[in-house]
């Protein structure tokens, strides 16, 4: 989802220079998580693109 990508490209990714893919790949990876601990981003991030969470 584009929004998520600009959200870790604006934090977790800021002024990094990866010189190896491996670093890249974990900051990336280190960002999503930090998104698992904001439910609210999150709904905010999926609310902006027009979806939402069902649960039935």
């Amino acid at each position: 989802m584009e929004e998520v990508w600009s959200h870790l490209k604006g934090t977790g990714l800021a002024n990094l220079a990866a010189l190896f893919f491996a670093e890249l790949s974990e900051a990336v990876r280190l960002g999503l998580r930090r998104l698992r601990y904001r439910p609210d981003l999150v709904d905010g991030l999926l609310a902006y693109a027009g979806l939402q969470l069902g649960t039935e």
